[in-house]
């Protein structure tokens, strides 16, 4: 599945545990996407960047309205107000609660390691 979305500002908890990441606008297209952690491909600018994409509600903060994040791999910078365009592949996990902020550190290098071994470009 491909999409395109809006970057917009997150609060940052991505950046405090070392995993900083790009936060999308919702719109009506994720009606279609089921709720976990997947491998993507995120293309800003041109550039063209492997991801883990987390979509739903983050249970290990207590948030139970869904948003979508991006951790893209060898990304660095902001590109608040732009538009990226998305392919979702593989779904990783199931989103879960986590209960120490370093338990989901290492569940998201984990993830990151799958997204890596993973041929999307």
């Amino acid at each position: 599945m491909k999409f395109k979305s809006i970057v917009i500002k997150g609060r940052g908890v991505g950046t405090e545990l070392g995993f900083p990441t790009i936060n999308l606008e919702l719109n009506n297209i994720f009606s279609d996407i089921n709720q976990g952690v997947y491998i993507c491909k995120v293309t800003v600018d041109n550039q063209v960047y492997k991801g883990v994409m987390h979509f739903g509600p983050r249970k290990s903060f207590d948030e139970v309205k869904p948003s979508l994040e991006i951790f893209l791999i060898g990304f660095t910078g902001e590109i608040y107000g732009e538009t990226v365009e998305v392919e979702i592949f593989d779904k990783i996990r199931d989103i879960q609660r986590f209960s120490s902020r370093d338990d989901l550190k290492e569940q998201i290098r984990k993830d990151i390691e799958i997204a890596e071994k993973y041929e999307v470009i």
